[in-house]
């Protein structure tokens, strides 16, 4: 049965740099070990698709895996663990240790005050450095297993007690491959940090209590999602305006809400979701005064041909200073959008219900309850959630449209509160 198996995976292997293809390879050394046949080792490790190719034309210099989300970035890292597993019990070398340990490093740089990791693209919303980080594979605990056996990195380590200090250390993981005992932990020091090929900028803020995430890079193919320039923060103990991921595949709300541009924290053109870019950000200044960030990109072709964005995101202490600038060939409807978990507590007293729903390809489809303030008047909205509060302060603009309105959260039964500022420029 173990030859048959080999060399169905070997005719049928996923043909490209992908998160699957790695666990055809996993199979394909430890099938190849077990049965003494070096073919299969070798088309596994040195192929046109083997080992070698997907660590270097997959994951990127900072780390992160070339799909961006951080649970397709753990499952291929888990394919990879099995891969150095057996190349082990087989007493070979596993020639891509010092990428693997980007790998393991990446995610921590992203984290959230409380752990919890970013939902970029297709990514579950509930992952975190202390839970689960994808279906189907080990939690955080297992992966850090591996990693501070291997690497013994005191970060790892840090990563290791701050799961243990609430439950035991009881996994297959800790079993398999973990040291003995766990020893000079040491916490990162969550400033604020740049994975520039990846195009993610976390901004420390409020002396580390908030963080706020910067996305413009490279597209996620597949698993990607239309949201250069999107912003995610994190603050008073929660997150407020997040990027929802992917509640799972195969339902009408995955491609027409999560996978559109208006359930992200950025601008879209004209009702219609932006097309594949690349993007570019950088961290300008960072200091204890205050840290500035910013992103570009901009379109060759498609609906959005022409057109260049800028952001740059000023963070001081308990607020930050959100700056975009969107440069046509023509003029547009641009829509600024800025969804946020719970609700809307003060600010729409003279709001009145939208007549019109919006229209386009860009998700407003799922957008609930709208309302219409003018946005000639400087205004200040409030949300608040999990006992967090924020405030948005909007100066007033001649002929502008200030918009709010109820969409899905991630569950759907959850909500956002989305407010949309309309120019026509």
């Amino acid at each position: 049965m173990l030859r048959p198996a080999a060399e169905h995976i070997l005719r049928f292997r996923w043909p490209e740099v992908h998160n699957v293809t790695n666990w055809n390879n996993a199979a394909l050394v430890a099938l190849g070990l077990a049965l003494g046949e070096e073919r299969f080792v070798e088309a596994a490790l040195e192929g046109p698709v083997g080992l070698a190719a997907e660590l270097a034309e997959g994951v990127r210099a900072d780390g992160l895996w070339w799909e961006i989300s951080l649970s397709y970035h753990y499952y291929t890292l888990a394919a990879l663990v099995w891969t150095m597993r057996a190349l082990g019990a087989a007493g070979r070398p596993f020639e891509g240790d010092e990428t693997v340990r980007r790998m393991f490093r990446a995610p921590i740089d992203l984290a959230f005050p409380d752990l919890s990791l970013p939902a970029l693209e297709d990514c579950w919303y509930f992952i975190a450095l202390t839970g689960a980080v994808g279906h189907g594979i080990p939690d955080a605990a297992g992966f850090y297993e591996t990693a501070y056996a291997r690497y013994r990195d005191p970060e790892f380590a840090w990563v290791l007690e701050a799961n243990y200090s609430a439950r035991p250390r009881a996994s297959l993981e800790a079993l398999l491959d973990g040291a003995g005992r766990i020893e000079g932990a040491r916490a990162p020091s969550f400033a604020s940090a740049v994975l520039p090929q990846s195009g993610l900028a976390a901004v420390r803020a409020g002396g580390g209590s908030s963080r706020l995430l910067l996305r413009a890079g490279p597209d996620g193919g597949v698993h990607g999602h239309p949201d250069q320039l999107a912003l995610q923060l994190f603050a008073a103990g929660t997150r407020l305006v997040v990027d929802l991921g992917t509640a799972g595949y195969g339902i009408e709300l995955n491609d027409d809400w999560y996978r559109q541009s208006a359930s992200h924290a950025t601008v879209l053109l004209d009702g219609v979701s932006q097309p594949p870019a690349t993007g570019r950000v950088e961290l300008v200044r960072s200091g204890d005064d205050f840290e500035l960030v910013r992103g570009e990109v901009g379109w060759r072709e498609g609906p959005y041909a022409g057109v260049s964005s800028r952001r740059a995101l000023l963070a001081c202490g308990s607020y930050f200073i959100d700056y975009f600038e969107v440069v046509a060939p023509e003029p547009r409807t641009i829509d600024w959008v800025l969804g946020v978990r719970g609700g809307i507590v003060e600010g729409l007293e003279a709001s009145r219900p939208r007549a019109t729903p919006l229209e386009g390809a860009c998700g407003y489809s799922r957008l609930a309850s709208l309302q219409e303030l003018d946005g000639a008047v400087a205004r200040r909205l409030t949300w608040q959630v999990d006992g967090a509060r924020l405030d948005l302060h909007l100066p007033g603009a001649p002929a502008e449209e200030l918009i709010t309105a109820s969409a899905p959260g991630n569950p759907a039964a959850d909500r956002l509160a989305l407010a949309i500022r309309r120019r026509r420029a």
